[in-house]
């Protein structure tokens, strides 16, 4: 036997003032800061992560990380560090900040974000 099709629709609301809205904001804040921070720390926990991490931020400031036979992140941390360290004393490291701006337009609006990683993910500043 086939059920009845309603002939009335029932909406319920819920309605929160300020106090409770906050409460719900504080109970959700660390919930995401969780659900983000938790695959970021297991990328970065396992080689191939911490690897592809320096990869790009060596590539974004124009050098070639040399990380092959490294078997731990914090190798690939200390390599990082050293060969960006020996890059911004190369002449070549003007000359790729230089061709970075004028291949990527506002790149120097994200050079204080990329700064930033560095310092979190690398402690260089």
């Amino acid at each position: 036997m086939p059920k009845p099709k309603p002939d009335q629709v029932i909406r319920f609301e819920i309605v929160m003032g300020r106090a409770e809205r906050e409460l719900v904001q504080n109970i959700l804040m660390p919930w995401q800061i969780k659900q983000v921070a938790t695959p970021g720390v297991a990328l970065l926990s396992d080689v191939s992560g911490m690897a592809t991490v320096a990869a790009l931020l060596a590539t974004w400031y124009g050098f070639e990380l040399g990380i092959i036979g490294l078997d731990t992140p914090g190798e690939i941390v200390s390599a990082f560090r050293q060969q960006l360290a020996d890059f911004k004393e190369s002449p070549a490291y003007q000359l790729s900040r230089e061709a970075r701006r004028t291949l990527i337009p506002g790149s120097e609006y994200a050079e204080p974000y990329v700064a930033d990683v560095l310092k979190w993910f690398f402690g260089i500043d």
